[in-house]
């Protein structure tokens, strides 16, 4: 009973992180029960094992042990599978897999419904990417909250090399709108407020989206918005390549800067405090021209 105290169980959770297999051995052989215990947040031992890249034998213990630990969720709705496509290596997603296949398509409203191949893909876990674009492919299709699939998720991010990955498996994917209709294009354009260069690893992945899909430069969203229309101002870069890719959206983008100017100088006009310390809008008003003050309130 002591084992399974919170003052051991804490101990116990800190070797399952440090991996240190001969302690658990003992541990798991004097109290299996050990295994089964979930701290504060839900999480079970074999959770915690799944944070690490080298708790193979760990995680083997554990499910030895316990097999129905890899069907147990946290709190927050996270399965191990979910913690170790984000965090661990394939050869231990793997093993939780085996246990409960079914959790690669687990996700939870507490994390937006994101799937464990979104977690990899976030964290930028290649070889968990990989192994479940191999063996687990329709995932790549499975959207969340936003309606966005792991290709959405991909192009939010700065590595190439899971874009290509996930197109590899499933090219469709790069011309497929989430619930704002938005594509990875626009999703990159919006995401990528900071300057980039050309040799930053962010410019491979915008080039790649281009190629890959350039009618998507000249796409709107639900709100009418291009991925140019959705680029930070000062992101030169982004902005050089997507004209270059849709040469329209430049006039589209000048008239869309010209009106925004026309708007706000219009309103700085009449918006101006005059010599009584009254703003020039208010004098309009007392005018008593009540067509005049109608066409400028149009403006504002």
């Amino acid at each position: 009973d002591f084992c399974l105290s919170r003052g051991l169980g804490d101990v116990y959770k800190r070797q399952v992180q440090e991996c240190e297999i001969q302690l658990l051995e003992l541990l798991v052989e004097a109290h299996a029960e050990a295994a089964m215990v979930q701290n504060d947040i839900g999480l079970l031992p074999l959770h915690t094992a799944c944070y690490s890249k080298k708790s193979l034998d760990t995680v083997k213990l554990l499910l030895k042990v316990y097999p129905m630990g890899a069907r147990i969720t946290s709190e927050t709705g996270l399965l191990p599978v979910n913690i170790a496509a984000e965090y661990s290596s394939a050869e231990v997603l793997e093993l939780v897999l085996q246990a409960y296949p079914e959790g690669i398509n687990n996700s939870s409203v507490d994390d937006l419904n994101n799937t464990p191949l979104m977690k990899a893909v976030i964290s930028g876990n290649e070889e968990c990417v990989k192994f479940i674009c191999e063996n687990y492919p329709t995932t790549i299709h499975k959207a969340n909250v936003h309606g966005r699939n792991a290709f959405h998720v991909a192009a939010e991010g700065d590595n190439v090399n899971i874009l290509k990955m996930l197109d590899n498996v499933a090219p469709q994917c790069v011309a497929i709108p989430d619930l704002e209709g938005r594509l990875p294009l626009h999703l990159f354009a919006e995401v990528h407020m900071e300057q980039i260069n050309e040799q930053d690893r962010e410019a491979e992945c915008l080039k790649f989206l281009i190629r890959r899909n350039p009618n998507a430069a000249s796409v709107t969203d639900i709100h009418g918005s291009t991925p140019i229309s959705l680029c930070s101002p000062e992101n030169l870069y982004i902005r050089r390549l997507l004209l270059q890719a849709d040469p329209s959206q430049g006039i589209a983008e000048l008239r869309r800067l010209n009106y925004a100017a026309r708007r706000m100088g219009i309103f700085l006009a009449f918006a101006a405090i005059n010599a009584d310390g009254i703003p020039n809008i208010f004098c309009n008003a007392r005018s008593k021209d009540p067509h005049l003050l109608k066409h400028i309130l149009s403006y504002l």
